[in-house]
Protein backbone atom coordinates (compact mmCIF):
# COMPACT_ATOMS: atom_id res chain seq x y z
CA UNK A 1 0.00 0.00 0.00
CA UNK A 2 1.10 3.25 -1.01
CA UNK A 3 2.35 5.39 2.21
CA UNK A 4 2.90 9.05 2.42
CA UNK A 5 6.08 10.59 4.20
CA UNK A 6 4.63 11.16 6.89
CA UNK A 7 3.42 7.94 7.34
CA UNK A 8 6.46 6.70 6.45
CA UNK A 9 8.67 8.75 8.83
CA UNK A 10 6.70 7.12 11.58
CA UNK A 11 7.35 3.88 10.37
CA UNK A 12 11.04 4.50 10.28
CA UNK A 13 10.85 5.88 13.79
CA UNK A 14 9.32 2.77 15.06
CA UNK A 15 11.64 0.39 13.02
CA UNK A 16 14.64 1.96 14.48
CA UNK A 17 13.10 1.58 17.82
CA UNK A 18 11.63 -2.26 17.53
CA UNK A 19 13.46 -5.46 16.78
CA UNK A 20 9.90 -7.22 16.07
CA UNK A 21 8.75 -7.93 12.97
CA UNK A 22 5.26 -6.24 14.10
CA UNK A 23 4.32 -2.35 14.12
CA UNK A 24 2.41 -2.05 16.85
CA UNK A 25 3.18 -4.04 19.79
CA UNK A 26 0.88 -5.11 23.04
CA UNK A 27 1.80 -3.52 26.09
CA UNK A 28 4.32 -6.64 27.04
CA UNK A 29 6.49 -5.92 23.82
CA UNK A 30 5.94 -9.41 22.94
CA UNK A 31 3.49 -9.41 20.40
CA UNK A 32 1.17 -7.53 18.02
CA UNK A 33 -1.89 -5.32 19.54
CA UNK A 34 -5.05 -7.16 19.43
CA UNK A 35 -8.04 -6.28 17.90
CA UNK A 36 -10.16 -3.72 20.43
CA UNK A 37 -6.58 -1.77 21.43
CA UNK A 38 -7.36 0.84 19.02
CA UNK A 39 -11.44 0.75 20.16
CA UNK A 40 -10.32 1.14 23.90
CA UNK A 41 -7.76 3.88 22.90
CA UNK A 42 -10.61 6.21 21.24
CA UNK A 43 -12.93 4.93 24.07
CA UNK A 44 -10.23 6.32 26.57
CA UNK A 45 -8.44 9.51 24.92
CA UNK A 46 -11.89 11.15 22.55
CA UNK A 47 -14.45 13.50 24.64
CA UNK A 48 -17.78 11.90 25.03
CA UNK A 49 -19.16 13.27 22.50
CA UNK A 50 -17.02 10.78 19.99
CA UNK A 51 -18.03 7.62 22.27
CA UNK A 52 -19.28 5.25 18.96
CA UNK A 53 -16.47 5.93 17.26
CA UNK A 54 -14.82 3.17 16.15
CA UNK A 55 -11.76 2.46 14.21
CA UNK A 56 -13.54 1.16 11.21
CA UNK A 57 -15.40 4.65 10.91
CA UNK A 58 -11.58 6.08 9.53
CA UNK A 59 -11.41 3.84 6.76
CA UNK A 60 -15.03 4.64 6.34
CA UNK A 61 -14.16 8.34 6.53
CA UNK A 62 -11.53 7.80 3.79
CA UNK A 63 -14.08 6.09 1.43
CA UNK A 64 -16.99 8.90 1.84
CA UNK A 65 -14.30 11.54 1.38
CA UNK A 66 -13.06 10.48 -1.51
CA UNK A 67 -16.69 9.86 -3.08
CA UNK A 68 -17.85 13.24 -2.23
CA UNK A 69 -14.88 15.17 -3.19
CA UNK A 70 -13.10 13.32 -5.79
CA UNK A 71 -13.60 11.81 -9.65
CA UNK A 72 -11.68 8.96 -8.53
CA UNK A 73 -12.73 5.49 -10.03
CA UNK A 74 -14.35 3.36 -7.48
CA UNK A 75 -11.76 0.49 -7.68
CA UNK A 76 -8.34 2.70 -6.98
CA UNK A 77 -10.08 3.73 -4.13
CA UNK A 78 -11.08 -0.02 -2.96
CA UNK A 79 -7.25 -0.99 -4.02
CA UNK A 80 -6.81 1.53 -1.46
CA UNK A 81 -8.64 0.23 1.35
CA UNK A 82 -6.62 -3.21 0.55
CA UNK A 83 -10.18 -4.90 -0.68
CA UNK A 84 -10.26 -7.26 -3.23
CA UNK A 85 -12.45 -8.25 -5.92
CA UNK A 86 -14.85 -11.04 -5.66
CA UNK A 87 -16.37 -10.94 -9.48
CA UNK A 88 -13.95 -13.79 -11.02
CA UNK A 89 -14.61 -12.66 -14.37
CA UNK A 90 -13.52 -8.46 -13.91
CA UNK A 91 -11.05 -9.68 -11.26
CA UNK A 92 -9.18 -11.83 -14.93
CA UNK A 93 -9.21 -8.86 -16.91
CA UNK A 94 -8.45 -5.88 -14.35
CA UNK A 95 -5.11 -6.97 -13.36
CA UNK A 96 -3.51 -3.89 -12.57
CA UNK A 97 -2.91 -2.68 -9.02
CA UNK A 98 -3.00 0.90 -10.33
CA UNK A 99 -0.59 1.95 -8.00
CA UNK A 100 0.17 5.36 -9.23
CA UNK A 101 -3.12 6.44 -9.04
CA UNK A 102 -3.70 5.20 -5.41
CA UNK A 103 -0.75 7.16 -4.67
CA UNK A 104 -2.21 10.48 -6.00
CA UNK A 105 -5.13 9.35 -3.72
CA UNK A 106 -3.82 9.22 -0.11
CA UNK A 107 -1.12 11.94 -1.14
CA UNK A 108 -4.59 13.98 -1.33
CA UNK A 109 -5.82 12.35 1.56
CA UNK A 110 -2.69 13.14 3.66
CA UNK A 111 -2.87 16.70 2.44
CA UNK A 112 -6.58 16.57 3.42
CA UNK A 113 -5.78 15.30 6.94
CA UNK A 114 -2.48 17.43 7.89
CA UNK A 115 -4.93 20.75 6.41
CA UNK A 116 -7.06 19.82 9.80
CA UNK A 117 -4.36 19.78 11.84
CA UNK A 118 -3.48 23.18 11.16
Amino acid sequence: MPLNDLALRVLNLIEKNNASPFIFLNAKKTTHICNNTMRYFLMKNLPNYFKDTVPHGFRSSFRNWAEENHNYSRRAVELCLAHTNKNKVEKAYLRSNLLSKRIEIMNEWNKFLTSKLK
